[in-house]
């Protein structure tokens, strides 16, 4: 299985190249060294040359070197399927977080497992990968497991706290965490969430009974609150 496709950068004029979308253009003049990123947005053919107004500047990166470049635009894409505004990188490049974090007594790692274990830069804490676009297939072209964007899409929030849509839950830590990686709550949000699950966690514990099987079981009284919360 291949994490993304591997591309050929394509030579439009000396020094110039187009890549998945991209112009990559070598700075050597007065900028030795370093190879400026555009956004391609007027589509051209292998034997037509690109002008400054074939590109946008609004996602311009830098890169040290051709292959550079190249990797820049590939993680890119992996992400959000483009390059990321300077914004987008700001907001990404805050939101992520260390490798442990402890919230109220409780703490996670980063999973060293998981479609997202194999380049520690890339490490979540559900082990699943943040971005849909990351998502790998197998030989019948199916994905098994679900991206933090996509499990995201099944949340809404009430008063400022993180449910499911189908159970009316708390989401568990690990996902909390890594809501907070894909910039869709901040950290305060997700401790008062992790403080909130932690208080009705507690509550429903009153519940517990010993049903006419002599199984310990909650009682259903114990649901009522998640499932006023469901969509």
């Amino acid at each position: 299985m291949k994490f993304l496709e591997t591309f050929k950068a394509t030579r439009i004029t000396n020094g110039d190249y187009t890549y998945r979308g991209y112009r990559i253009t070598n700075m050597a003049l007065g900028y030795k060294g370093l190879w400026d990123i555009s956004v391609l947005t007027t589509e051209i053919t292998d034997s037509e040359s690109a002008t400054k107004d074939s590109f946008s500047r609004e996602f311009t990166e830098w890169a040290f070197n051709l292959t550079n470049a190249k990797k820049l635009i590939d993680r890119a894409l992996g992400i959000k399927g483009r390059m990321l505004t300077l914004q987008e990188h700001r907001d990404i490049r805050i939101s992520e977080l260390d490798s442990s974090i402890t919230v109220d007594g409780e703490t996670r790692n980063k999973a060293k497992f998981g479609f997202a274990s194999d380049n520690a830069d890339h490490r979540t804490f559900t082990g699943d990968p943040l971005w849909t676009l990351q998502l790998r297939t197998n030989d019948q072209g199916n994905t098994i497991h679900k991206s933090v964007e996509q499990k995201w899409e099944n949340t809404h929030m009430i008063d400022g706290v993180v449910y499911w849509k189908n159970n009316g839950q708390i989401p568990p830590m690990e996902c909390l965490l890594d809501f907070v990686q894909i910039c869709k709550i901040n950290f305060t949000t997700a401790e008062k969430c992790i403080f909130q699950r932690h208080a009705e966690k507690s509550e429903s514990l009153k519940h517990v009974m010993v049903n006419s099987h002599g199984q310990v079981c909650l009682h259903a009284d114990a649901f009522k609150t998640y499932e006023s919360r469901s969509i």
